[in-house]
């Protein structure tokens, strides 16, 4: 317990401030491909930081309304999915949402199983927050937007913490077809750069050493 609390507390003190992060870069962070020769899989985890991200760089939402939003979409974890089968003319036959809802579970590190909620069980701010959300959502994704399933699950683990983070390793895996879509956290973009004492340039900010130097990096 106490290794998590301090990567936590550690975690903390070299986040990017929200206006900061880099949306294009979260969201390649936060796509992993699991398509093969004859199908194209994609699952998107969206963690809250998304949200607090894209609102935050709308100058016209007031910070009432930013977190009027992003408290109600933070009580879930959220997955988008595109999941078809390419057909040997090259067309795509892609699966329908309940074959989708019906192979996508999380499994947090207690090996509890975690399943898609019912939309209609989501609170009634979220769900219409939702309905105006997707079609953006969609957009970026191009041509596959139109077969993209936004799927909703609990947002605790069974012990009681975020069931994914995007800040620290804590067991939990998305699990498509047993196939365990796996992300690299802490997510870069989410971290502050930090810089090589020698050349003084910037680094990624998830690494502990200097790639050229092999010196420490230190915190800007």
């Amino acid at each position: 317990m106490l290794w998590f609390l301090v990567a936590q507390l550690t975690m903390a003190q070299n986040t990017k401030p929200i206006k900061e992060v880099d949306q294009n870069e979260l969201i390649k962070q936060t796509q992993k491909s699991l398509s093969s020769s004859n199908d194209i899989k994609l699952v998107w985890w969206i963690p809250t930081e998304f949200w607090q991200v894209i609102y935050a760089k709308q100058p016209d939402i007031s910070p009432a309304v930013f977190e009027q939003i992003v408290n109600s979409l933070s009580k879930y974890t959220f997955v988008g999915i595109v999941d078809g089968k390419v057909g040997l003319n090259g067309t795509i036959d892609y699966s329908t949402e309940a074959e989708v809802r019906k192979n996508i579970t999380i499994i947090d590190s207690l090996n509890k199983v975690y399943k898609p909620l019912d939309d209609k069980n989501l609170e009634a701010t979220t769900q219409l927050m939702l309905n105006n959300l997707k079609p953006v959502l969609q957009n970026m994704l191009g041509a596959m937007g139109d077969h993209f399933y936004f799927i909703a699950f609990e947002n605790k683990n069974s012990g009681g913490n975020v069931l994914l983070s995007p800040y620290y390793e804590n067991g939990s895996r998305i699990n498509f077809y047993k196939t365990i879509a796996d992300f690299n956290v802490p997510l870069p973009s989410l971290i502050a750069d930090k810089i090589c004492p020698n050349d003084k340039k910037e680094m990624n900010g998830t690494w502990k050493y200097c790639p050229y130097h092999g010196v420490e990096l230190i915190d800007q």
